[in-house]
């Protein structure tokens, strides 16, 4: 099982469009795009690799190759933190 949880950082909003082109994929960047760039949305995406990476017990560079898009998670999302498993 792979488990992340992240704040959901909403002054990091100006950082994401940079950030997301650097690590997400094509299929999570229209979501993120689709949302007009949600934090909410941004860290789910973010905490879906996160825990998929954990489950695999892979280093921090596969996370660009990880497609969240095409995969089933459990993701709680408070509207303050998200965590998702992986299982």
């Amino acid at each position: 099982v792979g488990v992340d949880c992240e704040i959901i950082d909403y002054d990091f909003a100006p950082k994401i469009v940079g950030f997301s082109k650097r690590y997400f994929l094509e299929n999570e960047l229209n979501l993120l795009e689709n949302s007009d760039y949600s934090p909410s949305v941004f860290f789910e995406i973010w905490t879906k690799k996160e825990a998929y990476i954990k489950k695999h017990g892979l280093n921090s560079s596969a996370i660009t190759k990880v497609d969240t898009t095409l995969l089933e998670y459990d993701v709680l999302n408070t509207g303050e933190y998200i965590i998702t498993i992986f299982k």
